[in-house]
């Protein structure tokens, strides 16, 4: 059986993007597919920034944070019938520099990377992927679109394993934004249109509504989240690959 991996930034992101062309692969194309959430490791043990308690407070789930959002992951994927898989890495928000100071202060600094604090970060992920991933599996990455760092590290470090790569565009961040979108592409990316499923929809938002710490980060309500996926699955951009036959170098 085929195995196809999404590459998930965050416990949330590939389902968010492209929860109804899962579905379909996996009950449509019989195909295997897995989630490898690449930031999905605990909290540290000892301190945490500002930033990082203040996001805990929103979420309502103290240190225990990625804790609940991997058995929310876990859910999700259930829902679309593939495999959660959670990398050893932490999220930005709990990382820090070599210098002590937290990686992220405020929220601004989510979507500001920087070379010199980021680049050990891609290495690192590289690394981990070359080591890891299996040689014949279709691998699908994000595009990078709303410009979060570990979005952007999680599709650097994919482009340095030389292998063909398909990409998705970065949901909520993509919603109503194809300029941005397009702005992400290369012209060697091969468009590639997915016709979802009724059952893919549905599974698609009922999966997004797994994460339910996550749904007030973009959304009012559950209800919104779930009509803004479905108006988004029908415009140009909403459900679609891109297919990079050649190797990213």
């Amino acid at each position: 059986m085929q195995k196809i991996i999404y590459l998930s930034p965050h416990l949330d992101d590939a389902v968010l993007s492209c929860g109804a062309i899962i579905f379909d692969q996996i009950h449509a194309e019989k195909k295997s597919v897995e989630i490898w959430t690449v930031f999905a490791a605990d909290a540290p043990a000892a301190k945490l920034s500002a930033f990082a308690e203040e996001l805990h407070a929103r979420w309502k789930t103290g240190r225990e944070g990625p804790a609940l959002r991997r058995r929310e992951d876990e859910a999700a994927c259930a829902i679309l019938g593939c495999e959660a898989v959670h990398l050893p890495f932490a999220d930005c928000i709990y990382r820090f520099l070599s210098t002590g100071e937290a990686r992220i202060q405020t929220n601004d600094d989510l979507f500001a990377f920087d070379n010199s604090k980021d680049q050990p970060m891609v290495v690192t992920l590289a690394t981990f992927l070359q080591s890891h991933l299996p040689e014949t599996c279709e691998l699908v990455v994000p595009l990078d679109v709303g410009g979060h760092i570990d979005h952007c590290i999680t599709r650097l470090a994919a482009e340095t394993l030389h292998r063909p790569l398909q990409y998705y565009a970065d949901f909520p961040y993509a919603g109503g934004n194809p300029g941005k979108v397009k702005d992400q592409l290369i012209p060697e990316m091969r468009l590639h249109h997915f016709f979802p499923s009724t059952d893919g929809l549905k599974a698609w938002q009922n999966a997004a509504a797994a994460y339910k710490s996550q749904i007030s980060t973009f959304w009012s309500s559950t209800e919104v989240m779930k009509n803004a996926l479905l108006e988004y699955s029908r415009s140009e951009l909403g459900s679609v690959l891109w297919q990079r036959e050649k190797a990213a170098y």
